[in-house]
């Protein structure tokens, strides 16, 4: 396998922990450890974790939220229970959806049964769809954006570097869709905090008499 490709690899096996375990589990000194297993040096592999660790919270919580619907393909979902499986802050959860509707990667229904669902098959739906619907910017470094001031960007050859790791970043997310990333279903359901639908109470007003019994009839 060529350094390429083996770098491609690297960056898909950092993408899919990231996405997966977050990166509170996955911290960068931890990236760099994959890196040197893979027989990279840090200066080679660093700008790919840069660019992957630079994703945001909002965007890490779309892909894990994406990942579960993609787990219950076909079924709709609660936000309720994805934040409570997930561990995470309802709110988030609401703002995160709300993005993935108006891009058209979800669907949204109200009502008793109402909740989100993939839009399309998730074989269909790649990371890199997933990824460009919560977040914008990918600018690694100031002369990436229009509003660069750095006075050695004619001559610079790291915004080359970064340019051809950001593109290697984009092309393996290119060839990974939402359902490669829960080929390990069984693994990931294990995973998940445990959910149960709450349980359906009935009030009855003052006014409102409930039905009486009827008497037993006496031999």
């Amino acid at each position: 396998m060529g350094t390429t490709n083996r770098l491609a690899k690297f960056a898909e096996i950092c993408i899919v922990c990231t996405c997966l375990y977050g990166h509170q589990e996955f911290s960068h000194h931890k990236f760099i450890g994959l890196g040197t297993k893979q027989g990279f040096p840090c200066n080679i592999t660093d700008p790919v974790i840069r660019l992957i660790m630079k994703l945001t919270h909002y965007s890490d919580l779309g892909l894990r939220l994406l990942m579960y619907l993609t787990m219950r393909y076909g079924e709709t979902v609660t936000i309720q229970e994805v934040s409570v499986r997930f561990g995470v802050s309802k709110n988030h959860m609401v703002k995160i959806s709300h993005q993935l509707t108006k891009s058209g990667m979800i669907e949204s229904s109200r009502g008793r049964n109402g909740g989100l669902r993939l839009a399309a098959p998730p074989g269909k739906i790649s990371v890199e769809e997933a990824l460009l619907a919560t977040e914008d910017n990918f600018d690694l470094v100031e002369c990436f954006g229009a509003d660069n001031h750095c006075v050695i960007t004619d001559v610079c050859k790291l915004s080359g570097v970064l340019d051809d790791a950001r593109e290697a970043f984009f092309r393996v997310l290119r060839q990974v869709s939402l359902s490669d990333l829960v080929k390990n279903k069984r693994r990931l359901e294990g995973s998940l905090l445990p959910f149960s639908e709450p349980a359906i109470v009935k009030f009855y007003s003052r006014s409102t008499s409930t039905p009486k019994r009827k008497a037993k009839k006496t031999a």
